[in-house]
């Protein structure tokens, strides 16, 4: 009899652990719907973009960093002006650091009225 209850017990931590890590990524997208950071092979150019649920005050990229595909830090900064509503893009030029033969990608933190997230772009060759 003891065996059932621990094995019920358990069973009962398991569905109550589970539960919460569902409540919590719920919780953690309570306003941004997506956010996301494409770096161009042609142009040498980041294009940031984030979309929200409902109009916001303040949208922007709080910053944003360019890296060598070996984890090496290229250079680092980000976008000074913001904007309002519910869709944010913006642009970032990269071709003074980015040099051929070597691949980068870009990574960013995207506000949304003190809500961020993270975004990561693919891997790009030059």
């Amino acid at each position: 009899m003891n065996k059932s209850r621990v094995a019920l017990a358990l069973i009962l931590l398991l569905i109550m652990g589970i539960s919460s890590v569902v409540l919590a990524g719920v919780k953690s997208s309570a306003v941004i719907i997506s956010a996301n950071v494409a770096l161009s092979s042609s142009t040498k150019k980041a294009a940031f973009t984030m979309q929200t649920k409902a109009d916001c005050d303040v949208l922007s990229v709080s910053s944003y960093t360019l890296y060598k595909s070996n984890g090496t830090v290229v250079t680092s900064g980000s976008i000074s002006s913001t904007a309002s509503g519910m869709r944010y893009s913006k642009s970032v030029d990269f071709s003074s650091y980015i040099t051929s033969g070597s691949s980068y990608y870009v990574t960013a933190v995207f506000n949304a009225d003190g809500e961020t997230k993270n975004a990561t772009s693919a891997t790009v060759s030059y």
